[in-house]
C-alpha cells in the first residue's frame, strides 16, 4: 500500500526517476522473492512508461524472471518490450517460454499462432513456422489461420503432397463457402500437377 501511494505521488509530481530509485532500494531490502518480482515488474513499467528507458525496463524484467521464470506479468511485458525493440530472437524465446507454461487451450493456441506468424513473417524460419502451424492443427484441426499459414509455406516450398492434404482440410472444414470453393479448386490444380 505504501508503494502504491508513493507511485501516485510520483505521478502527481512527475518524479518518476525518484520513484524508480526508491524502488531499487526497496527491492534490495526486500526478503520475499515474490515481492521482489512484483517490485521489479513495477520498476520495469516505470522505466518504460514514464522514463523512456527500455533497456532499464528489460533489465528489471530479466531480474524478475531470474527469480520467477514463470511469472506471467513479467513474461507478458518482456514479450511486448522485445516486439517494441524488434528483438525477434528475444520475442521468439519469450513466446516459447510462455507456451511451455500455458495451460489453457485458447492461450496455447494464441501463443502458437503468434509464434508461427513471427517465424513465417519476421524471422523467415518457414520450417519452424510450419512445425508450429502443425502443432496448432494437432490440437485444433480446423484452425483456419493455421491451415492458411501452413498452406502458404507448403506452396513456397513446393511440397505438393502435404499441400494437397491441407487443401483438402480447408475444403472440408472451412465455414466460409468461398474458402471451401477456392480450396477445392486449388486442390484440383495441385492434383493435376
Amino acid at each position: 500500500p505504501l508503494l502504491a501511494d508513493l507511485r501516485v505521488s510520483a505521478g502527481a509530481a512527475n518524479a518518476w526517476q525518484a520513484y524508480a530509485d526508491l524502488l531499487e532500494e526497496v527491492i534490495a531490502l526486500t526478503d520475499s522473492p515474490q515481492a521482489q518480482v512484483e517490485q521489479l515488474v513495477d520498476l520495469a513499467d516505470c522505466c518504460l512508461q514514464h522514463l523512456n528507458q527500455p533497456e532499464a525496463a528489460k533489465d528489471a524484467l530479466t531480474r524478475a524472471l531470474a527469480i520467477d521464470p514463470d511469472h506471467h506479468a513479467a513474461l507478458s511485458r518482456i514479450e511486448d518490450l522485445t516486439l517494441l525493440q524488434q528483438d525477434y530472437v528475444g520475442l521468439e524465446q519469450t513466446l516459447e517460454r510462455r507456451l511451455a507454461i500455458a495451460q489453457e487451450p485458447a492461450e496455447r493456441r494464441s501463443l502458437m499462432m503468434r509464434l508461427a506468424r513471427l517465424r513465417e513473417d519476421l524471422t523467415g524460419n518457414d520450417e519452424g513456422a510450419a512445425a508450429t502451424y502443425r502443432a496448432v492443427l494437432s490440437e485444433t484441426p480446423s484452425e483456419p489461420e493455421a491451415l492458411a499459414g501452413l498452406r502458404r509455406i507448403l506452396e513456397r516450398a513446393g511440397l505438393f503432397e502435404e499441400l494437397e492434404d491441407v487443401l483438402r482440410q480447408q475444403s472440408e472444414l472451412s465455414d466460409d463457402p468461398r474458402t471451401r470453393l477456392a480450396a477445392r479448386r486449388d486442390r484440383a490444380r495441385v492434383l493435376w500437377q
